[in-house]
């Protein structure tokens, strides 16, 4: 298809609402206003493709040609026009058919206006800017133009344009910014400087700008969605436009100069990539393959490969001398916007909306190959906007949807943490080749600069380790806390404040874009929590805290490789919620599998039981809990999820195609849920030496009164239990339920034995009873049985006792108010579990054995006394205090029931083949009025 046709199909696919209003005393152009028209309503079926009819409209001659049969425009005659006609419906086959969009009335008296004034034309390519018909809005006075693209330029590729241009001698050098409708040139050196040259040559929004190797040529591309794309070549010391092409019907998104300088590379929604001779202007050839859009092109430094980002999540490598497609890197998981070969040309970077970087190492050079991904980060909290290699090629920026910079190693893609947070999303991020300073652009029309941290300060690095060593406290030495307020003097890597530790140190996020940076030490293997107190003391800091190395790198706590890949489905879910997590192939899941999901680890905790539930994650109530200190956060519905285990220290992970996630010392919000906004940290020393911490707001913000307390102490593992009931009503041959939650501290997970003291003759209750390790309730209950003596008060107290071995010793623990016991008189409904035959009642002393992997039954049997109703006794929650991992397997849409009229049902237990050896009371509980329960009932688990 000829180049002008292909502009003008593209076109008006989307419309002819740009071409202005048409003065009834000029003439119609076919060009502008009738080429449009045809193109959008008849070019589908009318095309150098489709030739439907043998006709086609996508050049002026192909129109004025007409069919093999008959001539369809006559010039000056339009009711002799067959065209019109059919266009009016006064000739059959109307056109474009009833079911396809028509055209206007006013449209089709253009189009008669044309015949009868000519039908003049010709197939000149009518430049992009002439098409553009748009009206004059004037900005409003103070507001910003977001800037859309950057480039940098070195001063040395400029100085001699400082004779004509008068832009100054600049110790750094100038970014050339991209904005809708033009491109301009600022210098930089240490703050962002005034506007100097501007070129208001590309139209449309300017999605790219790149400089060639040698600096001299910038290149633009921009375009308008619908109508056209552009590549514009600028002479990058004085702005003056060299050349202007024109190579897609619709706007472009990447325009690259191949090292050598002699070929240009364009792309974007067509899903083409188009290669033109850059001193020419011709095409060379076009590439096709991918399935959407086109975000971003890049040469390898020797020319010979190109490789593409694409929203069809591909990146593919193109060899550029023959158009040969030598790879298709298919791991993306999402739109694929940045891709970037390394300097030496063995490495090629890509990031997208799937949040992560990947990096393979590039082989496929001579004949198509498979490229071996090598590395899968997830960088960022939102897709991945842009990434920049630094010039030595040892690392990467990125630039986040989570408005994050961050810097990594290359190739190893370690985290070398985050630069900054902005205000508003990044559009465009670039590196002084030279000083290695990063610049970003963003939505508000700021340009951010960042100097690539040195990440430590001799300070930190002048005491040797030995004497680091000998001023750790040693063990059993009585610990003295230090206390101290920030200097303000802390805000940098190189400025970070040392404290001996325990201590607690006072602080506030003043200033603007302000963090603050401590340094500790500590000995292998030593443990420390550190938090950060702030909302709890109704501060507005909205805490994060992280720490590194003393080379300035996130320090990596674990690793955690996934070996099965999921999603949610059916909704996503919030950061609080327990219940509900659907997940594809969730049968393939277990109890106590980690979840991994958007930076987030959480636990599985209960099977889906049902058609219309999903999987419960820990604690099973209240806010979910998350692992490894990560922070909770929302997932969207079709967000990827992967189980995953933690490798050892120095495992070789498997090779399963599937990605490894390294997890830092890093947290946003507490994960046990109990701090609000403020962050906590369980750190273990990785080896003997100093570490630093970094203290800010989660959401770049700051203020006098951002006040916070940093405390990195010991833990001291701990509990405290709670009870749910102050008073409980049981009626004779009943019982009723209470609940206990333990609170755990500072990574105590062990088992909890608790008791109640003061239960007289006559009563039973679950004892011992159990909060499992690792678990946060156990469920009891207290029956009265008939044989209760005379002397036995109406009313008396349980003390509830909790008790557990800690390092320290045996603890234990009392809830703060004991139970209360009141016996009343009543109707009673009474239950009782017997064997499955029926004929022996199962209790604390006979009890049913139950193997794991394996299920057993019993009858749960009614006394119902007067009530005639259904006796439910719960859907997921039937079966009380039967132990983790073991499950009540017959449960109905409508629970596990006893319906009305009928006095008995199948119980049966279902054992995890994981669940350990162990005896355990449980009961049954009615959930009708009073919700009596069975008796407590032995479950012997057996291997």
């Amino acid at each position: 298809m000829p180049q002008s046709s292909t502009l003008l199909l593209v076109f008006f696919l989307f419309g002819s609402s740009c071409l202005g209003h048409v003065n009834s005393e000029e003439r119609v152009s076919y060009e502008l206003q009738i080429a449009p028209l045809f193109l959008k309503h008849c070019g589908g079926c009318h095309n150098d493709t489709d030739k439907e009819g043998a006709f086609t409209i996508t050049s002026y001659s192909a129109l004025m040609k007409g069919t093999p049969k008959k001539v369809v425009v006559l010039q000056s005659d339009p009711s002799k026009s067959p065209l019109l006609q059919m266009l009016k419906g006064s000739l059959e086959p109307k056109m474009p058919p009833a079911e396809e969009p028509q055209l206007t009335q006013d449209q089709i008296q253009i189009v008669e206006r044309w015949i009868a004034e000519g039908a003049r034309g010709s197939d000149k390519v009518v430049p992009l800017k002439d098409r553009l018909k748009t009206p004059t809005i004037e900005t409003k006075k103070g507001a910003y133009k977001p800037i859309s693209a950057m480039a940098w330029v070195a001063r040395d590729d400029v100085r001699s344009a400082e004779a004509v241009s008068g832009i100054g001698n600049h110790a750094a050098g100038y970014l050339a910014v991209g904005t809708t409708g033009s491109v301009s040139l600022r210098p930089y050196s240490d703050k962002e400087g005034a506007e100097i040259l501007r070129s208001s040559d590309p139209v449309g929004k300017v999605a790219q700008l790149r400089s060639s190797s040698d600096g001299k040529w910038l290149v633009s591309a921009s375009g308008v969605s619908g109508l056209g794309g552009q590549v514009t070549l600028l002479d990058s010391r004085s702005l003056s436009t060299i050349k202007q092409i024109e190579c897609s019907g619709d706007t472009l998104y990447s325009a690259v100069i191949s090292p050598n300088g002699k070929l240009v590379a364009a792309a974007g929604y067509d899903r083409s990539i188009h290669l033109f001779n850059l001193e020419s202007g011709e095409k060379i050839r076009t590439l096709e393959g991918h399935n959407a859009a086109i975000y971003d092109l890049d040469f390898d430094p020797s020319g010979v490969l190109l490789a593409s980002a694409s929203g069809d999540e591909t990146v593919k490598i193109w060899r550029v001398d023959t158009g040969e497609r030598m790879d298709t890197l298919g791991q993306g998981e999402g739109e694929q916007y940045s891709v970037r070969f390394s300097p030496d040309g063995n490495w090629l970077a890509a990031a997208g909306a799937d949040r992560r970087i990947r990096m393979w190492k590039v082989v496929s050079r001579e004949s198509a190959s498979i490229n071996p991904m090598v590395h899968s980060v997830f960088a960022h909290e939102g897709s991945v906007l842009a990434i920049s290699y630094s010039n030595d090629g040892r690392r990467i920026a990125s630039a986040g949807e989570d408005k994050k910079i961050k810097l990594w190693s290359a190739p190893g893609m370690e985290p070398l943490g985050e630069l900054a947070s902005l205000k508003d999303i990044p559009t465009a991020i670039v590196m002084d080749t030279k000083s290695e300073t990063i610049f970003v652009s963003s939505m508000d029309g700021q340009v951010s600069q960042l100097a690539m941290a040195k990440m430590v300060d001799s300070n930190i690095r002048t005491d040797s380790l030995k004497a680091r060593v000998e001023s750790l406290v040693e063990p059993g030495k009585e610990l003295t806390m230090h206390q101290a307020v920030e200097t303000e003097f802390n805000s940098t890597y190189e400025k970070a404040e040392w404290h001996p530790i325990p201590a607690k140190v006072s602080g506030v996020i003043g200033g603007d874009m302000d963090e603050d940076w401590f340094a500790f030490d500590a000995k292998a293997g030593e443990s420390w929590i550190l938090r950060v107190a702030a909302s709890v003391n109704k501060s507005p800091l909205d805490s994060r805290i992280e720490i590194y190395d003393t080379e300035g790198k996130s320090l990596l706590r674990t690793r955690l490789q996934a070996v099965r890949e999921s999603y949610f489905t059916f909704r996503g879910k919030s950061s609080d919620v327990v219940d509900d997590f659907r997940l594809h192939r969730w049968e393939d899941m277990e109890l106590n599998e980690w979840l991994y999901s958007g930076g987030e680890v959480v636990k599985l905790w209960l099977y889906p039981r049902g058609p219309d539930s999903g999987f419960k994650v820990y604690p099973g109530f209240g806010s979910r809990h998350t692992y490894f200190d990560t922070t909770p956060t929302t997932h969207a519905l079709g967000e990827t999820a992967w189980i995953v285990r933690e490798l050892k220290k120095d495992e070789d992970p498997i090779p399963n195609g599937l990605p490894i996630f390294p997890i830092y010392y890093e947290n946003d919000d507490d994960g046990e849920r109990r701090l609000g906004r403020d962050s906590k940290i369980h750190f273990t020393a990785p080896r003997t030496d100093r570490f630093l911490v970094r203290i800010r707001d989660a959401r770049g913000e700051s203020g006098e009164n951002y006040k916070y307390e940093l405390s990195i102490v010991p833990p001291k593992p701990d509990f405290s239990i709670s009870c749910n009931v102050g008073e409980l009503p049981v009626a004779v041959g009943s019982g009723r339920e209470f609940e206990v939650t333990a609170i755990r501290e500072d990574g105590f997970a062990g088992p909890i034995q608790v008791r109640l003291e003061g239960l007289p003759p006559g009563f039973v209750a679950t004892q011992p009873l159990i909060v499992e390790a690792g678990q946060h309730k156990a469920l009891g209950t207290i029956h009265w049985t008939r044989e209760v003596p005379e002397e036995t008060s109406a009313e008396f107290d349980l003390q509830v006792v909790g008790s557990a071995s800690l390092p320290s010793g045996v603890l234990e623990r009392k809830t703060p108010k004991p139970i209360h016991i009141k016996r009343v008189a009543g109707e009673r409904v009474s239950f009782q579990v017997f064997t499955n035959d029926g004929k022996e009642p199962v209790s604390a002393a006979t009890g049913l054995t139950l193997r794991a992997g394996g299920s057993v039954s019993a009858k749960v049997v009614a006394d119902r006394g007067k009530f005639l109703g259904d006796i439910g006794f719960g859907t997921d929650d039937s079966g009380r205090n039967i132990p983790h991992g073991v499950i009540v397997g017959n449960i109905g849409l409508s629970g596990l029931l006893i319906p009305a009229g009928q006095t008995q049902q199948e119980l049966v237990l279902v054992a995890a083949p994981w669940v350990e050896p162990q005896e355990r009371l449980f009961h049954l509980r009615a959930n009708i009025d009073g919700n009596p329960t069975t008796v407590p009932i032995l479950l012997k688990i057996v291997k």
